[in-house]
């Protein structure tokens, strides 16, 4: 039996108080090392690809907690972003696992012909919607199928295993080494090509798009503005997906479409908060947590027993 105790995963709006949170966090610890203790120390693996600050942050964050729980966590850790290689995240570096992969001749070519060092500077000049991914999705697609292409033969015994969804192949990778209990958790607030594998809602007309420009209150020109984002960014997950699937051909003989690797995680923890976002139709496999945040110093406190 696979248990989930949402132990720091607590979506609250700004009127709750630490207090709350921290007597739900103390209860979820009581109860899980007490009713539960055959879940103390399971390994974990966290696919984890250097991309960039945010994303290390965020996943780091949830591998502290896990590991703070009493999880045996482990970060694997396949550099893409060469100019992260020497950069140690605070967050990170508590963590006591980690495996780091050298960069894949492929994927260092792809991002010299995205302008080597200055393709970072990028991100902070290109606008916040779909258009600048869209016009390098080849070179940036190239990015993770070559990582893909590289992981498939490092094997090691693990038993839980968590991504993010912008790509698949942590949860191929996950299948290949035998791990069924699997996790999905996206720093973003709902992007396309889980939504697309789990037949939830991403209908243009009252939704935005992922990256999209839009804002809560649009003109008929911008719902059309918003239908060709929303086809962009499904263009964009397929390409990146569809090629990690090329780049296992031959090594992974599990599930045959990213579609059923995508449907794999038994949760799909989302960065978004019901109160706050957009309001849209979800599936109950969807789960907001509202940002994910780690206790600097953890206080042991033995609650008093209820009679």
């Amino acid at each position: 039996m696979f248990l989930i105790i949402p132990l720091n995963f607590v979506a609250y709006d700004k009127r709750d108080t630490f207090e709350t949170v921290n007597n739900l966090g103390h209860f979820a610890y009581q109860l899980k090392y007490h009713a539960y203790p055959e879940i103390q120390g399971k390994k974990v693996l966290v696919w984890l690809p250097v991309t960039g600050h945010s994303h290390l942050k965020f996943m780091s964050t949830v591998a502290h907690i896990l590991q703070d729980e009493g999880y045996n966590v482990t970060l694997l850790l396949p550099l893409i972003d060469y100019t992260l290689n020497k950069t140690n995240l605070p967050i990170t570096e508590k963590i006591n696992h980690k495996i780091r992969l050298d960069i894949h001749p492929g994927v260092l070519r792809a991002i010299n012909n995205m302008g080597g060092k200055a393709a970072r500077q990028q991100t902070w000049t290109m606008g916040s919607g779909i258009y600048g991914f869209d016009g390098i999705r080849y070179l940036l697609s190239d990015l993770y199928s070559y990582t893909c292409d590289g992981i498939f033969h490092n094997t090691e015994l693990l038993e839980i295993g968590l991504s993010e969804p912008f790509f698949v192949c942590g949860f191929a990778l996950f299948d290949h080494l035998g791990i069924d209990k699997i996790l999905s958790i996206d720093s973003h607030i709902g992007l396309e090509g889980p939504k697309m594998a789990h037949g939830q809602a991403i209908t243009s007309s009252y939704l935005p798009s992922a990256f999209s420009e839009g804002s809560d209150q649009v003109t008929f020109f911008e719902r059309a503005v918003n239908l060709y984002e929303t086809y962009l960014n499904r263009r964009f997950a397929l390409l990146i997906h569809d090629k990690e699937m090329a780049a296992m051909q031959g090594i992974y003989k599990g599930k045959e479409t990213w579609e059923e690797l995508m449907r794999l995680p038994a949760y799909m923890f989302t960065n978004s908060n019901p109160l706050l976002d957009f309001p849209n139709p979800r599936t109950s496999k969807f789960i907001e947590v509202g940002g994910i945040a780690a206790d600097e110093k953890r206080v042991d406190e033995v609650l008093p027993e209820v009679g």
